[in-house]
């Protein structure tokens, strides 16, 4: 969370990304988003029996805190990085089908 005063938004993680020279995309999304969009339920069925729990609202707010965020910048005409523009939509079997 060293950033979070610097960069306290995920529109300023993509903006900081863009001024690194990661030019043509970027994004970002909360720990959240990608628990609820991402894991399939056998993973989240894993993941609770490691570690349970008592306060899940505790849990989203930590993880608001925190995020994951990815830029590139393409090379040459064939962008190798055409997906990631719709990474947010994309569920985990999605991916594992267009591989």
């Amino acid at each position: 969370m060293k950033t979070l005063s610097a960069y306290p938004t995920l529109d300023d993680e993509c903006k900081r990304l863009n001024d690194c020279g990661f030019i043509s995309g970027q994004d970002a999304v909360d720990i959240n988003f990608a628990h609820d969009n991402w894991l399939g339920r056998d993973e989240l069925g894993r993941i609770s029996r490691l570690e349970f729990l008592d306060e899940m609202e505790e849990w989203r707010l930590l993880a608001s805190h925190y995020c994951l965020a990815w830029g590139w910048a393409a090379e040459t005409k064939e962008n190798a990085f055409e997906e990631w523009k719709n990474m947010k939509t994309l569920h985990p079997a999605a991916r594992q089908q267009s591989s």
